[in-house]
């Protein structure tokens, strides 16, 4: 506990507590499968071996098969470019933003220390969806 600074660590959620005590690694990993979740329609869409091929080769296998699985999890509507994995990349620290930001000052504060990124979190009701998507990922990584 004493890794977070001072605050109430039993008074926080277990997998936000496990995620906030994770490596950087663990954090960006976290990161690049909520961005796959954030856009696991458009990994859902892919059909041509080399789109999928090539999803793999610049992120992971494990970030499209965490897009596969969550599908569930996907906003409506979600922004997109011409590049997918720049997309992925992009809305997956967004979704890191919002977690962090919906933590209690004393943790976010010291998770900010390891994931220095300034990215904006989504917007409105999206915040949540964010948020839920990185605690899902987290619990499931955090598991293993």
């Amino acid at each position: 506990m004493d890794r977070l600074g001072h605050g109430d660590g039993s008074a926080l959620d277990p997998t936000d507590l496990a995620l906030a005590c994770a490596d950087v690694g663990t954090l960006r990993g976290v990161a690049a499968q909520a961005g796959a979740v954030w856009h696991a329609r458009r990994v859902c869409a892919l059909v041509r071996g080399a789109d999928i091929a090539e999803l793999g080769d610049q992120l992971s296998e494990a970030v499209r098969h965490a897009a596969l699985r969550h599908v569930a999890l996907t906003p409506e509507d979600v922004d997109a470019t011409p590049s997918l994995v720049a997309d992925i990349m992009r809305d997956g620290r967004g979704c890191m933003a919002a977690w962090i930001a919906a933590l209690p000052d004393w943790v976010s504060a010291r998770v900010r220390l390891k994931w220095a990124d300034a990215s904006q979190p989504p917007a409105g009701a999206r915040t949540q969806a964010a948020v839920a998507i990185v605690r899902t990922l987290a619990a499931e990584a955090l598991a293993a």
